[in-house]
C-alpha cells in the first residue's frame, strides 16, 4: 500500500517538474523573442540613420553619435560581467547581479559624457 502512495507521489513530483521545466524553457523562450525585436528595431533604426542623404548631419554631429555608438553600455556587457563573475564568486551572483543593473545605467551616463565631451571640443 505504502508502495503505491510512494508511486503516486512520485508521479506527482515529475508531473511538477515537467511544469516547472515548462514554464522556465517558456519563460526563456519569450525573453528571447523580447531580445530579438529589441535588436531588430535598433538595427532598423541605424539602417535607416545610414540612408540619410551626405550632408544631413553635421561633421561635429557625426564625431557624437560614433562615440555615442562606440559605447560598452549594452545588455551583452552586463551578461557577460555578471556570467563571468558569478562564476568566480557564486556565493555573491546575486550582489554582482544587482550591480549589473547598476553598471549599465554608470555605462550609459559615461558613453553621454563621451559624446558630450566630443561635441564640447569641436566647436565650429
Amino acid at each position: 500500500m505504502f508502495f503505491l502512495l510512494d508511486d503516486a507521489v512520485n508521479a506527482l513530483q515529475k508531473a511538477t517538474d515537467a511544469i516547472v521545466r515548462g514554464t522556465a524553457a517558456g519563460v526563456r523562450l519569450l525573453i528571447n523573442i523580447i531580445a530579438m525585436l529589441v535588436v531588430l528595431v535598433a538595427l532598423t533604426s541605424l539602417v535607416n540613420l545610414a540612408q540619410l542623404p551626405p550632408g544631413s548631419l553635421s561633421p561635429r554631429s557625426q564625431l557624437m553619435l560614433i562615440t555615442a555608438l562606440c559605447g560598452f553600455a549594452n545588455l551583452g556587457s552586463v551578461g557577460i560581467i555578471i556570467g563571468g563573475m558569478g562564476a568566480m564568486i557564486p556565493e555573491r551572483r546575486s550582489e554582482v547581479a544587482s550591480l549589473g543593473v547598476r553598471s549599465l545605467f554608470s555605462g550609459t551616463a559615461a558613453t553621454c559624457m563621451s559624446a558630450a565631451v566630443v561635441g564640447m571640443l569641436l566647436t565650429r
